[in-house]
């Protein structure tokens, strides 16, 4: 199945690896290494994971406290957001 992250979903993902740069450059290498991992199985296995709410899945990652939120909308996956497992919940659904 196809993957599609929308653009608040990627805006996400730049802000985190550019915080986790700044902690350190592996840190973030290995953020985006998992965050490529992740969307890789989300698309070989997308009703593997959980459902959230209605229609939206989540996918929470290994190593990092963050989880994606995707729906399935035919033969797409369409992440919707990359969100930090401690900020508000759900703050970006409506997307």
């Amino acid at each position: 199945m196809s993957v599609r992250l929308l653009s608040p979903a990627e805006e996400e993902i730049a802000e985190s690896a550019e915080f986790y740069f700044g902690e350190s450059p592996q840190a973030a290498a290995a953020f985006l290494e998992e965050i490529d991992r992740a969307v890789e199985l989300i698309g070989l296995s997308p009703y593997r994971y959980r459902i959230h709410a209605k229609d939206v899945r989540v996918k929470h990652l290994d190593r990092f406290p963050f989880s994606l939120f995707y729906r399935i909308d035919g033969d797409e996956a369409i992440i919707q957001s990359v969100a930090h497992n401690s900020r508000r919940p759900d703050y970006w659904q409506g997307r």
